[in-house]
């Protein structure tokens, strides 16, 4: 099975795609390909994960959050399975060891599950009366009281993309744009995928996956979310010992160190 790891980034967040790369390959033991989904990025920058053997994909979208959904490009279908976090996690251990092997043959996406209704994700902000007038025909076509999931981690088989699947996402948030003010007034990519993968999720037991103040011994790669984002603070858990921040100049460090040994045939988009 041909798996890939992918990230996405804009300029601003192009040091922790390398280190969060080179994590994966050490401290993960993906030994499949990489590829990062860059969004606007100018080509000087990316020159480093061609070096280190990450395919490279470059898109110009407005919407920052809009570029997740480059994730479920038919080109992505070159390989069997993805798997795709946000830059803001840190791994901890193998990341095979998130992989349910009855279900990466299946067309699911395993996710983590979050403790909020997929209701809340839309007219954050409205008044109640407003709300329950804007999502009724939400409501008819969807359950929105069942619990949402997280889209900073998605692993899937991609059998699940078809040859209109992005067109159908993108189309889908034109549909709920004027609802849909989740993470920023233009809206997040979260409630998107909740509506559009609503009966085709798997979610991550165990705590797998998890929010990183929750984690546990269990837990492979937590994740620190926009408000809690390592990159802010420099400190991060006594119980996981390392400080975020040591770890993502640590891996920096070595993902530029490996230029010299690298193999560079590892290429998702031959």
């Amino acid at each position: 099975m041909k798996k890939v790891f992918v990230l996405i980034a804009d300029k601003n967040y192009i040091e922790h795609a390398k280190s969060l790369f080179y994590a994966a390959r050490s401290v993960g033991k993906w030994g499949c390909d990489m590829c990062l989904i860059a969004n606007d990025v100018p080509q000087d920058l990316l020159v480093d994960f061609y070096r280190f053997g990450v395919q490279v994909i470059n898109k110009s979208i407005d919407n920052p959050y809009y570029a997740n959904f480059y994730i479920f490009d038919k080109c992505t279908k070159k390989c069997d399975f993805v798997m795709y976090m946000d830059c803001d996690f840190t791994i901890l251990d193998n990341l095979n060891g998130l992989l349910d092997e009855k279900l990466i043959y299946e067309p699911v996406i395993s996710v983590d599950i979050e403790p909020f209704k997929i209701h809340e994700y839309f007219c954050q902000g409205w008044s109640e009366l407003e709300k329950i007038n804007a999502l009724k025909e939400i409501y008819e076509l969807y359950d929105i009281d069942r619990f949402g999931f997280n889209c900073g981690y998605l692993s899937f088989n991609t059998s699940i993309i078809q040859d209109n699947t992005l067109d159908e996402i993108i189309d889908l948030a034109k549909k709920i744009q004027r609802i849909n003010n989740h993470t920023s007034p233009t809206g997040s990519d979260q409630p998107v995928f909740n509506l559009y993968f609503m009966k085709k999720v798997n979610y991550i037991q165990n705590k797998k996956v998890s929010y990183w103040r929750e984690s546990t011994d269990n837990t492979v790669v937590p994740h620190h979310f926009r408000w809690d984002a390592p990159w802010r603070f420099t400190y991060y858990s006594n119980r996981l010992k390392k400080s975020y921040l040591k770890n993502y100049i640590d891996n920096l460090n070595e993902f530029y160190k490996s230029f010299d040994y690298h193999d560079k045939s590892n290429i998702f988009l031959n």
